[in-house]
């Protein structure tokens, strides 16, 4: 157990970039300058390059710990310099490492300027501490030279401000030292950043990126530590967004694109919108669970109960939604449950299908039925809604029930107003047909014309009967 937060470096591949930038800079006397030493894991690293060369490694650190942060209380319980001073003797370091036991912001001033080869800081992650170190340290720098630090999980463009500016006084926030990158970034136009370790060269125009790598674009951060744990998935913070990485899946490396593709995986930009997504697959959504098999999501109506999904002949069910997200197959559940301009969308193999709701309970499995000339077909849902807006399809939609015992009902630009006693009425061409004789169906152009032969049937109807009965009376 490392209670004394000994290890500072997160990644191997963190220690092979300060080794090469250190290398990259120095030769024979070298001098580098270290800010934030703690246990000296770092120091052994930059220390042993300089005794390589001859030089020499100077040491800042008042070995306290950084104010109110869990170092702090660390070392107010343990001697950490003794710690520090016994690792560089194991290391037989002790006569290249030179210890400063002050604050960074009060050593500053007393050395030269332009005399470091390299300086890496790794103190007080936060905003004000950061800035400070960069402005008071990087003067320090020979031309040629190179400044760099660690904790820098990308540039400013790659988070919100409103994220970065909240957390910026804190050590870190989801993971990610806010402080370190918007210091690093008001402190330099451009800088190179490998597996979280920013570093600029100095040169007679200016600051320029180390670019001792190819290329950052593919190891900008290492993988990033989970933020937290909810139902089975690890929530981790990269950039922007949060993700939802199914524990199943072990130590999975979201920082890889194709990664992040994977439908497993949930992405949202808050904890609260990856845990209601979360909640939504455990608890069922609207009658159906919703559940992970391979590479997909499947929406399975409750009434199933204990349905076996990994059973190819059960994925087939017509019944069963398929989706490639969570948001996907809620959305799909949503326009399945309401319908979509007088269809209902069902999907069967693979395929979903727009039935016309005046066909009734249509049994998709038939394929005479699938062949109906009246029902669509396409391989998404949003391929069905999509060639019905284009193509202006609609069946009939129940604007008004039980108006004085009649439907309004809306049906391809036409208004109908439908006595409830004629009962469920077909509204394909040769269902139309059998009512065009009524006296209590009527077809008009707008709903205002199909609600005044309502009132007006309603008022004839109600003459007839005083009438029916006078006669009848007598």
């Amino acid at each position: 157990m490392d209670i004394f937060r000994e290890k500072q470096i997160a990644a191997e591949e963190q220690k092979v970039v300060i080794q090469t930038l250190a290398d990259s800079v120095t030769g024979e006397g070298c001098r580098i300058l270290e800010i934030g030493s703690w246990c000296g894991e770092s120091s052994v690293i930059l220390g042993t390059i300089a005794k390589k060369k001859n030089g020499r490694l100077f040491c800042i650190d008042w070995w306290r710990g950084n104010v109110g942060l869990e170092l702090e209380q660390i070392a107010a319980n343990h001697d950490i310099f003794s710690i520090f001073w016994n690792k560089m003797k194991s290391e037989e370091l002790d006569n290249t490492v030179i210890p400063i036991r002050t604050r960074s912001d009060m050593a500053y001033d007393i050395f030269k300027a332009e005399c470091f080869d390299l300086i890496y800081i790794d103190a007080d992650h936060r905003y004000e501490a950061v800035l400070n170190d960069i402005r008071f340290y990087a003067p320090l720098v020979k031309q040629g030279g190179i400044i760099c630090g660690d904790d820098c999980e990308g540039y400013r463009s790659d988070y919100d401000m409103d994220f970065l500016d909240k957390g910026k006084m804190f050590d870190s926030t989801e993971s990610v030292h806010c402080g370190v990158v918007l210091a690093v970034a008001e402190s330099f136009q451009s800088y190179s950043i490998n597996y979280n370790v920013w570093s600029a060269k100095k040169t007679p125009e200016g600051w320029v990126p180390a670019n001792v790598f190819p290329s950052d674009s593919d190891n900008r951060q290492y993988q990033p530590p989970p933020i937290s744990a909810y139902n089975n998935y690890n929530l981790i913070r990269l950039g922007k967004l949060i993700y939802a990485v199914p524990q199943s899946l072990g130590n999975y490396n979201i920082t890889e694109e194709s990664n992040r593709h994977n439908p497993l995986i949930i992405a949202g930009k808050t904890i609260n919108e990856i845990t209601e997504s979360i909640d939504k697959q455990g608890q069922g959504y609207k009658g159906f669970n919703i559940v992970i098999h391979e590479s997909g999501y499947y929406a399975v109506p409750q009434s199933l109960g204990n349905y076996d999904i990994t059973t190819e002949s059960n994925r087939q069910n017509p019944l069963i939604i398929i989706g490639k997200t969570i948001n996907e197959i809620t959305e799909s559940i949503d326009k399945q449950g309401q319908g979509y301009k007088g269809f209902n969308i069902v999907a069967y193999k693979d395929i979903y299908y727009g039935v016309p709701q005046p066909l009734g309970n249509l049994d998709i499995t038939m394929e005479s039925n699938r062949q109906n000339p009246q029902v669509i077909t396409g391989n998404t849902i949003n391929e069905i809604t999509g060639f019905i807006d284009k193509t202006g399809l609609r069946y009939d939609v129940l604007i008004k029930e039980s108006y004085k015992n009649f439907n309004i009902i809306e049906f391809q630009g036409k208004f109908y107003a439908v006595s409830q006693s004629l009962g469920s009425v077909d509204f394909t061409t040769d269902g139309l047909m059998k009512f065009k004789d009524h006296d209590d169906f009527f077809v008009s152009d707008s709903i205002e014309d199909a609600i005044k032969f309502v009132d007006k049937y309603s008022i004839l109807k109600s003459v007839a009967k005083k009438l029916f009965r006078r006669i009848t009376s007598k």
